[in-house]
């Protein structure tokens, strides 16, 4: 019971840098929607649906190795002040959290296949976001932001 106790520790620690991130989606949707900026706004609310979907199959890992995961202690939100910052924090985010499902999948025995499915379509996921918020913060570098917020947002 011990390995299984540990395991959950580890997803939950995943699962709680999952819900941080998702929180902050939902900040920076709901200032993009704010700001008028409706494209941008539905794209961070995709990101926000796609996390919850990962959040719960990683839940469903966690309760499959008899832990139970607890999401109250969430890591730091970092809140964009403009749409170029709002994508370099969601970036930074992705990419932190990334690094972390990575190292946890090291760890991770190979019976465990169900976490193992969960972590590795997450390290999919997040590389997936940090890309097309490097493909914007480029954008944003090629035409400036007035450009792309009157293009692209």
């Amino acid at each position: 019971m011990k390995g299984l106790s540990e395991l959950g520790s580890t997803l939950t620690g995943v699962s709680q840098g999952l819900v941080t991130a998702m929180q902050q989606l939902r900040i920076h949707r709901a200032m993009c929607q704010h700001w008028g900026f409706e494209k941008l706004s539905v794209r961070l609310d995709a990101n926000v649906a796609a996390l919850g979907h990962s959040l719960d199959a990683l839940l469903i890992a966690v309760l499959t190795a008899e832990h139970t995961p607890d999401l109250q202690g969430l890591g730091r939100i970092n809140v964009g002040q403009t749409v170029e910052e709002i994508f370099q924090s969601e970036r930074r985010m992705a990419t932190d959290l990334r690094d972390l499902t990575v190292s946890v999948q090291r760890i991770l025995p190979a019976s465990e296949a169900l976490a193992r499915r969960a972590l590795e379509d997450l390290v999919l996921l997040l590389t997936t976001q940090v890309v097309t918020f490097d493909q914007s913060l480029e954008l944003i570098r090629q035409m400036g932001i007035q450009n792309f917020l009157a293009t692209r947002a």
